[in-house]
């Protein structure tokens, strides 16, 4: 119970990919430095990428919104991570129990959130590569319907982190 993974629903990342990420929470890189918080990165060099089903039209789009919303995360929130949306995530059982407790809020940006909370408390965090097998174009995001929500997370994360509060913890959510 030291260790927790987070993944999608669909099970879209390679099982081998959790025992990457579950290596990388136990073993220092070559700094000597063990990592609070892994994430998977689908733009990383190494990464790879199946598609089972859907189109390759489909598929472009998805990463052409991907990519956009990438650069929209980096230049908002200066966040150095690449693919803060990927589904795959590990955490030591400290480090995820300090982020928690600071989340603003419950929705697609949350991921936003951890990576804020991680660098406001200090926390060590490195990317992984994965395996992404891509089951269906079934996606719980829906852009069109999903913006105004995504639009008003996102003010209230900017202001929440101008205002230095990510450092507290919260009794409640926004």
């Amino acid at each position: 119970g030291q260790i927790l993974v987070t993944t999608d629903v669909d099970l879209s990342y390679a099982l081998d990919d959790i025992a990457t990420v579950v290596k990388g929470l136990r073993q220092p890189d070559e700094r000597g430095v063990t990592a609070q918080i892994i994430a998977g990165d689908r733009r990383h060099p190494a990464s790879r990428l199946d598609l089972l089903m859907g189109s390759p039209g489909h598929l472009a789009m998805r990463q052409l919104l991907s990519t956009v919303f990438s650069l929209f995360v980096r230049a908002i929130f200066r966040l150095p991570i690449r693919d803060t949306q990927c589904g795959l995530k590990g955490f030591r059982r400290d480090a995820a129990a300090k982020i928690v407790e600071r989340l603003r809020t419950g929705r697609f940006l949350a991921d936003i959130e951890v990576f804020l909370i991680a660098r406001e408390l200090g926390l060590s965090v490195r990317t992984v590569p994965v395996h992404l097998t891509c089951l269906s174009r079934d996606s719980t995001v829906r852009v069109v319907r999903d913006l105004p929500a995504v639009v008003r997370d996102a003010i209230i994360i900017r202001v929440t982190q101008a205002r230095g509060r990510y450092g507290r913890t919260v009794a409640h959510r926004l």
